[in-house]
Formats: C-alpha cells, sequence, structure tokens
C-alpha cells in the first residue's frame, strides 16, 4: 500500500509556506513519541513479539507511504516511533525496517516527483552518494555498537532537531 501511495505523494507539491510547518509538525510528533520509549526500551525489545494486525497494517503504510511522498521525509522517520511504541519489533529490528520502508519510499517518491517536474537538482546525484554512505555508516553503528537505549535518544535528537529547524523556517 505504501508504494503506491509514496508515488501520490511524490506528484503533489506543497508550497514552501505549508510544507515547513506541516513537515516540522510531523518531525516534532515522532520525535516527542521517540524521546518517550528511550525509557521503556529494555521492556519493549524484550516483549517485541506482537504481531501488528493487518488492515491498521495496511492503512497506516499508505498513510505514512503517502505523507513521506508530499514531505520528502523517508517514511522510516514516521514508522519507526509508531513500531516501537507498539511493541511490534525491537528497536534493532525497527531500524533494519525503517531503512527498508524509507528506501522504498524514497525511490517512489523520488519516480512521483520526476513524473511532474522533470528537471530535478544538479547536486541529486552526490546528495544519493551521502546518502548512501550515511546508511552504511549508521547501520554498522546501530548494528554492531550501539545499545538500543542510545538508537533511540539519537534518533529522537536527531527528529526534534530537525522539527526545530523546520519549524524555525517557518516563522
Amino acid at each position: 500500500m505504501r508504494i503506491p501511495f509514496s508515488l501520490i505523494g511524490g506528484m503533489l507539491h506543497l508550497p514552501p509556506s505549508t510544507y515547513q510547518p506541516v513537515v516540522g509538525a510531523l518531525l516534532l510528533v515522532a520525535g516527542i513519541q521517540m524521546a518517550r520509549s528511550i525509557r521503556i526500551t529494555t521492556a519493549l525489545d524484550r516483549d517485541a513479539d506482537v504481531s501488528p494486525p493487518f488492515a491498521a497494517s495496511l492503512l497506516v503504510g499508505g498513510l505514512i507511504g503517502l505523507v513521506s511522498g508530499v514531505t520528502g521525509v523517508g517514511g522510516g522517520i514516521f514508522l519507526a516511533p509508531l513500531v516501537l511504541s507498539f511493541g511490534w519489533a525491537t528497536t534493532r529490528q525497527t531500524a533494519a525496517i525503517s531503512v527498508v520502508f524509507n528506501l522504498m519510499n524514497s525511490a517512489t517518491a523520488l519516480a512521483g516527483t520526476w513524473a511532474t517536474l522533470p528537471l530535478l537538482p544538479a547536486q541529486l546525484p552526490i546528495w544519493l552518494v551521502c546518502v548512501g554512505v550515511g546508511g552504511l555508516l549508521g547501520s554498522w553503528a546501530g548494528a554492531l555498537h550501539l545499545n538500543p537505549r542510545t538508537l533511540r535518544l539519537l534518533l529522537a535528537i536527531l527528529l526534534l532537531t530537525a522539527a526545530g529547524r523546520m519549524v524555525a523556517a517557518s516563522l
């Protein structure tokens, strides 16, 4: 469900006066939810064996795909706090799920954007290389060197910082 909705979202374009506060608010909510989960990391990681309901998964996946496509923010940013809050996966499993989710949503949203704006930024290849290198380094550190509590803390800080920048830019 997420891929078609991400493609549709990528075809929609919000004006900057709408885009920045909307993305800032979404990142703020995700950051707060991630920060709230830090204190219960051990219990959540130990008990993460609840399967998500199928219908709810489709609905949430489609909604996250649409929001991801419209905003250009990887869907895993919204998915991770949700999955962790409901105990559907451990922190490390959620990190792996989010990487794949981000890759698929971002590629599909980029295709949708390209379909409506045939001229993409000239810097795109450089950005893609940076994303790839950053993803490899982050995966290596997260899988082998950081504990789940630290992973959640880093993600919460990242989300809240990005939210602050977006909100400040919209003022």
